[in-house]
């Protein structure tokens, strides 16, 4: 029993040794930064000239054996070369050549053959081996490069049928009809068996890369939706805006499924905050910036209740969570925004911009009153000690203000594909102008919706209407 169990042990040890050796040599004639779908070629590339050298080499003991000689060296030379060619590889890594030689190779070969053998007829018509070649070319080139390849293969075969009585005449193998027949009945199983094999291998291991790649899109998928879970619960709540300031409304349209464009509010003793920001980038990126920004602008928030001074804390603050004043290779990331503080009892607005402006539309008006930001981002290559433009407006009753994202004006769509521009969003909400706040959101959300139809989506949207 203990001999058993040993001979088992042995036995299992030996296996482990051999898988370990076949997973070295795979690894060795990787590149590090090799993507998954290079990787599978170079596997099938190396399996498929191992195979091939082994078919080559059974050929030629069948020619040995059967008095062809003369032949019989060309699948012998073609195995070792082939062989010779991988090993390089392995050792090299040198991808491109031992692409460029296996399907070189395999498209020689046959012509040499077929002219030694003495033509078509006498060699079954061995040349349709070639056809490996360009079909191998598809799998391991690009497209337009196989398209090459497969020209050639064409050349070689209308170059065979030119030289085919120079052949019978020059070369006489002395093969028999009935081993004519064998010939012809080799090459045909021998060329099914061999692209069978190849593609087989191929696709089963793409089924493979696929399955992986589904897999990890799946953990992606699953991570962003909970880092879009995290990002909404930093959002301040709707009906927490709405109990403040009932005649308002907040669009907010992320163009990946977590944003760069973030809202912002906060209620004091006597203001109401609230902020439209448009981060660096969209989708992870951007969602990133905007939960910097998020807590930076709370922190600003809780020490000043001037909006000026609010975005000259926010930039700092920006700057030193991204520590772009310290290092010169730091990155440009920032955030450009429009920051309203609202004496809701008095209909006093206070403003500060940075690269956001401020639209009004006052009742009874039929134009869009605009204060403009102050020209610099909020972080990025703004200045530390940047000073930002404060604005007081009165407000009376009926006036209503926008802040926003350039993501709606920014839409593509439209018959001709094209942005929509500021001017065209000035005029939407102005003919909305005598609707309720809800009906403006659902209106302004429509008309985006018809406005880029089935045109993708390519950046973040946000808007604010607030009436008072």
């Amino acid at each position: 029993m203990e001999n058993i169990q040993t001979l088992g042990s042995q036995n299992s040890a030996g296996i482990s040794k051999i898988t370990s050796a076949v997973k070295n040599i795979i690894g060795e004639f990787h590149h590090s930064d090799d993507s998954e779908d290079a990787k599978l070629k170079k596997s099938t590339l190396l399996f498929m000239s191992f195979l091939f050298a082994i078919t080559g080499m059974i050929w030629g003991v069948v020619y040995f054996f059967n008095g062809i000689y003369g032949p019989a060296t060309i699948p012998f030379f073609y195995g070792i070369l082939s062989l010779a060619s991988a090993y390089v590889f392995i050792m090299t890594k040198r991808y491109n050549f031992f692409r460029f030689s296996q399907i070189f190779l395999i498209l020689i070969l046959p012509l040499c053959l077929q002219i030694t053998l003495g033509g078509f007829v006498a060699s079954g018509s061995v040349i349709l081996w070639a056809i490996l070649s360009p079909i191998g070319a598809l799998v391991f080139y690009e497209v337009k490069h196989s398209l090459i390849w497969f020209v050639v293969y064409l050349t070689i075969v209308i170059f065979a049928f030119e030289i085919n009585s120079v052949a019978e005449k020059t070369f006489e193998a002395n093969i028999s009809e009935s081993f004519t027949d064998v010939f012809i009945f080799q090459n045909i199983i021998g060329i099914s068996v061999l692209i069978y094999v190849l593609l087989y291998y191929f696709v089963s291991k793409q089924a493979e890369l696929k399955k992986v790649i589904s897999t990890r899109n799946l953990e992606i998928t699953q991570s962003i939706a909970y880092a879009r879970r995290i990002q909404e619960a930093k959002l301040p709540k709707k009906e927490e805006i709405y109990r403040s300031l009932p005649n308002c409304f907040v669009l907010y349209k992320p163009k990946a499924v977590v944003s760069g464009d973030f809202y912002f509010f906060h209620k004091t003793e006597h203001s109401v905050f609230i902020a439209a920001a448009d981060s660096t980038g969209h989708g992870v990126p951007g969602a990133l910036m905007s939960m910097i920004g998020s807590e930076k602008l709370e922190t600003a928030v809780l020490q000043s209740a001037d909006t000026a001074e609010i975005l000259q804390l926010l930039n700092r603050g920006i700057k030193t969570s991204l520590k772009q004043s310290e290092i010169v290779e730091s990155t440009s990331d920032g955030m450009d925004i429009a920051l309203c503080s609202i004496d809701v009892a008095n209909r006093i607005v206070k403003f500060s911009g940075a690269n956001r402006p401020l639209w009004i539309i006052r009742t009874g008006q039929n134009n869009v009153e605009e204060i403009k930001a102050t020209k610099k981002a909020i972080g990025g290559f703004t200045q530390d000690d940047e000073q930002f433009s404060s604005y007081e407006i009165e407000m009376k009753q009926g006036d209503t203000f926008y802040i926003f994202s350039d993501g709606y004006a920014d839409t593509f769509g439209g018959k001709e594909g094209k942005k929509l521009k500021k001017k065209a969003f000035k005029e939407i909400l102005l003919s909305i102008r005598d609707r309720s706040m809800l009906e403006q959101e659902h209106l302004l959300d429509d008309f985006i919706e018809n406005w880029k139809d089935e045109t993708e989506q390519t950046d973040d949207i946000l808007v604010i209407g607030v009436r008072l």
